[in-house]
């Protein structure tokens, strides 16, 4: 699986130089942060140096870039203040399926300089409360998926010793939450919450609520991920599960 970690503008740019290293997994989780530079880093092939492994393996930051996330301009326009569907076209070059999904109203677009082909969506009125998508090819995803290696890192993660915990609520296990039959989609929907530092300031340590959603197809997963602070989670977490509820692959 892949994860977002903090990483400072030289190091970016140092690492962006080097060659690419196997990929063995996808994306799985964006949260949000004020106050961090990001990037996506992949889990490398069973190859690589563990310590080097380790030491990218620092605190998820975000997917989502709160502050430093422009608007999409160069996208698709959508209406910030209306519900929407949301469609994606297929990638055949990748052979990703296409997808759709529900946008509620007040919900703004920002560029998703980690997958540009994914959307980002963020409510104008707190930067916590986002969602987010990404899909990725994989072979003999809807046979071999399931969303226990990304619970497990979580798990492993977000512990005492790092000052954050993970906390499932429900998910996990090879059963999907949900079955296309004519597509062969295999729906599986995680629910948890993480408490972790988004920043460097006393007041940063956040309790976020997540619903991730992993649509397994033949050879790809599509991932939607919505998020709010779990303390407004009774006035958000309605809105964000109609939203990973729509959320469905077309082929």
């Amino acid at each position: 699986f892949a994860f977002l970690v903090v990483r400072s503008r030289r190091k970016m740019q140092a690492r962006s130089a080097r060659p690419a290293r196997p990929l063995v997994g996808l994306c799985v989780a964006f949260l949000a942060a004020r106050f961090c530079t990001v990037e996506l880093e992949l889990f490398v092939s069973p190859q690589a140096q563990p310590s080097e492994t380790s030491r990218r393996q620092a605190l998820i930051a975000s997917g989502l870039l709160a502050t430093q996330g422009a608007p999409a301009q160069a996208f698709q326009k959508f209406e910030t203040d209306k519900n929407e569907l949301v469609q994606a076209p297929a990638n055949e070059k990748s052979g990703v399926p296409g997808y759709l999904f529900q946008k509620p109203a007040g919900f703004k677009r920002l560029a998703n300089v980690i997958d540009p082909t994914g959307f980002v969506f963020r409510n104008t009125q707190d930067t916590y409360f986002t969602f987010a998508t990404r899909a990725e090819a994989r072979p003999n995803a809807s046979i071999e998926f399931t969303p226990d290696d990304f619970i497990n890192d979580y798990r492993s993660k977000f512990v005492n010793a790092t000052g954050s915990s993970f906390n499932l609520i429900s998910g996990g296990g090879s059963k999907p939450n949900r079955i296309d039959e004519s597509l062969g989609v295999k729906y599986y929907e995680v629910e948890y919450v993480v408490r972790t530092q988004l920043g460097f300031s006393f007041d940063s340590l956040k309790t976020l609520h997540f619903i991730t959603t992993f649509a397994a197809s033949k050879d790809a997963v599509n991932i939607m991920n919505c998020q709010a602070l779990d303390d407004k989670w009774d006035e958000d977490g309605a809105t964000l599960r109609k939203v990973a509820e729509s959320f469905t692959v077309t082929g």
